[in-house]
């Protein structure tokens, strides 16, 4: 009410600003409410847009996202036209132009619909293709000394966890044992955590913590005893610490 003069806005950018309101939606609002030249895009007009016009792009991928955008925006008729055009266009892509079984004989787009034309109302819109996961092993060497605290190093700055501090990390057993090993601790004496998952944009992480309590050995190799509490550590350390 305040950024506003005590007066509800009248325009899709004022309208964005409100929480939980997105453009399309703002858009639609402005255009109903206020006659406003404003084009929308939610699923169903993405479908139409699709198919009436072939475009070849995968819906959720952001460059074809602005190329609807400018194709909707390219459609707009008169303002005084666009509270039956925004509501038609809502309707033809809820009730004819169906994700699956459209009614292509009820629609009056039939003639123009480049998808039908083409025999690929069944392909269009397309998804956007998955992208495979890798599955990456690591191992955490979880060192704690008589006082609790935890053995700490700082991640290079590139690569995951970047710049921030973490317990010993290996994509090797023997490289993990190695440094166990320069702090007195044979590989007898290692206890196996349980495993840690963590998924990554393209990778999921398993993650296998050994560990080892009441270790008397002065940090070295770069790392520190620290009580974990006070430093900024990945979420999937912070949270299996906390565990115990």
């Amino acid at each position: 009410m305040h950024d506003f003069g005590g007066r509800f806005p009248d325009t899709r950018q004022g309208l964005e600003t409100l929480k939980g309101v997105g453009r399309s939606t703002a858009a639609a609002i402005a255009a109903f409410a206020f006659g406003r030249r404003e084009a929308i895009l939610d699923g169903n007009v993405k479908r139409v847009l699709c198919r009436v016009f072939a475009q070849d792009g995968a819906i959720g991928d952001k460059k074809f996202e602005t190329v609807l955008w400018d194709l909707a925006e390219s459609l707009l008729p008169a303002a005084e036209d666009m509270t039956p055009y925004t509501q038609g266009l809502m309707d033809l892509g809820a009730m004819v132009c169906k994700r699956s079984k459209p009614h292509c004989y009820a629609c009056p787009m039939a003639e123009i619909c480049l998808a039908k034309q083409q025999g690929r109302i069944a392909e269009l819109p397309r998804k956007k293709t998955a992208v495979a996961v890798k599955e990456v092993a690591l191992y955490w060497l979880v060192l704690r000394d008589k006082r609790g605290r935890v053995l700490l190093e700082k991640r290079p700055s590139g690569g995951i966890w970047g710049g921030l501090y973490c317990v010993p990390c290996f994509e090797r057993l023997d490289d993990l044992y190695e440094r166990a090993a320069a702090f007195g601790v044979a590989v007898e004496d290692l206890a196996e955590g349980d495993l840690v998952s963590h998924r990554l944009t393209h990778r999921l992480l398993q993650i296998t913590p050994l560990q080892a309590n009441g270790v008397a050995a002065a940090a070295a190799h770069g790392s520190l005893w620290a009580n974990a509490a006070e430093y900024g550590l990945p979420k999937p350390l912070a949270e299996y610490l906390r565990r115990g």
